[in-house]
């Protein structure tokens, strides 16, 4: 692949990324890992020069194969990937604050590997984490987010038995449900957490 110009190669690894979405979408993600690796050794031999949206393409590899890893329940590679992911975009936010959402998911993601270890302190953080994210984000959709995830931690700290946390959780959730009038937390909260 080295060897052909760069139109080719971009056009290889195009359809290396789509092969693997692919395999994740008809839920094969073994394959789509292997895709995802295979499209990573080839963009590490190559500079930002050589490939066009690189350091994109990077954080959406890293943030796939982090969901890929979670759904086969290999959590350390998860994690290790949403990592990378949450690095990549907290460099591409700095010139594109639009990767905001994508920085605040990959937190959220990150936060479910933990909750699914019964982690829940870690998972408040990193679910806190993202409300900080997306408080940079400016729209509806995105201000009911932050109302989800309020939601979502409340439910979180309901479990530890706080009970003062809980109800400050709750009230940001409700206030921030008040401000967004279409805002249904029981049929949106999948959208925003696993």
């Amino acid at each position: 692949v080295n060897e052909y110009p760069r139109e080719v190669i971009e056009d290889y690894l195009l359809c290396l990324l789509d092969l693997a979405n692919l395999h994740m979408q008809y839920q094969n993600a073994s394959l789509a890992i292997d895709r995802y690796l295979a499209t990573l050794e080839i963009m590490n031999n190559k500079s930002e020069a050589e490939v066009s949206n690189y350091e994109y393409n990077m954080a959406t590899i890293y943030s796939n194969l982090g969901i890929a890893y979670n759904s086969l329940s290999k959590f350390e590679k998860a994690k290790e990937y949403y990592q990378k992911a949450i690095e990549s975009n907290k460099q591409l936010s700095q010139k594109d604050p639009n990767r905001l959402v994508y920085l605040s998911q990959n937190l959220i993601d990150l936060g479910n590997i933990f909750k699914q270890e019964n982690n829940l302190q870690e998972t408040i953080n990193y679910y806190k984490e993202a409300i900080e994210v997306r408080k940079g984000v400016n729209s509806t959709d995105n201000t009911a987010g932050m109302g989800y995830i309020w939601y979502e931690i409340a439910r979180l700290y309901q479990q530890t038995k706080d009970i003062p946390n809980t109800e400050e959780a709750y009230i940001k959730a409700i206030n921030i449900f008040e401000l967004t009038s279409n805002a249904k937390p029981q049929f949106y909260l999948s959208d925003y957490i696993g």
